[in-house]
């Protein structure tokens, strides 16, 4: 009787880890896009709020896309302090600035050359100022904090 009732206790815990495993597994292989970076890392929540409010959170999870994400330190150095503060923009607005800020395709870091400032054209249709040399990385006169942060349909860049 005891061997039995150790056999099923052993059976119990590998069943109860094969259903952990089994959703961390899930979760490891289910795309990640570049909305899904936005949305799920804290120091973008005013931007995640924006993006939301502009309509444009199910945009980004389709097609090829490079997105200059400030973080809630950007918003901050503007004094605004949290997504309450851009609720009373309307959605055309926060459309403007979003798509402003967001490349067709993707451009990781290294595809634009150190020593040069360059031109690239926006979703908003406007150019956005890229500059970078050995050390510094900006955008117009943004710093990019954190480069190349991957998603399976682009790249999230990280501005303050």
């Amino acid at each position: 009787m005891n061997r039995r009732w150790t056999f099923n206790l052993l059976v119990g815990i590998v069943a109860v880890f094969g259903l952990f495993s089994c959703a961390t597994e899930d979760e490891d292989i289910r795309p990640k896009t570049v909305a899904d970076v936005i949305i799920n890392e804290s120091r973008f929540s005013i931007f995640r709020s924006v993006l939301q409010q502009a309509g444009l959170s199910d945009a980004l999870k389709s097609g090829q896309f490079t997105v200059f994400a400030p973080n809630d330190e950007a918003f901050n150095k503007m004094s605004i302090s949290d997504a309450s503060q851009v609720g009373g923009m309307s959605p055309d607005s926060l459309r403007a600035i979003v798509s402003y800020l967001i490349l067709d395709g993707e451009r990781k870091a290294e595809s634009f050359a150190a020593g040069e400032k360059v031109a690239v054209n926006t979703l908003l249709d406007a150019p956005l100022y890229i500059s970078k040399n050995e050390t510094v990385f900006k955008v117009n006169m943004a710093n990019v904090v954190k480069q190349d942060i991957s998603a399976d349909n682009g790249v999230v860049h990280e501005i303050d």
